[in-house]
């Protein structure tokens, strides 16, 4: 399994740019962080894959989809950052 297909497949990401709503967008972005729960490790692993993901040519045609796959991406960064910084000072 690639990481695209962990992804919305293309006929959501079709819909995500048709109706190009900033609505929408919002509750695809917190649906996808209220169905992952992880753990602090996972943290880093889940940014590079969001990441990966929104830079991917796949997504080239889907510039929401993209962009709200790097908006994931940021927030696991930021959490794993916190988490580093939190053990850091434990």
């Amino acid at each position: 399994m690639n990481a695209e297909s962990t992804w919305l497949c293309e006929s959501v990401r079709d819909i995500i740019e048709d109706i190009d709503s900033d609505n929408l967008n919002e509750g695809v972005y917190q649906g996808v962080l209220q169905s992952i729960s992880p753990s602090i490790p996972q943290y880093d692993e889940l940014a590079k894959k969001y990441f990966t993901l929104s830079s991917s040519a796949g997504l080239g045609p889907w510039p929401s989809s993209s962009k709200i796959a790097k908006r994931i991406a940021k927030h696991y960064q930021s959490e794993y950052q916190k988490e580093q910084i939190h053990q850091d000072l434990s």
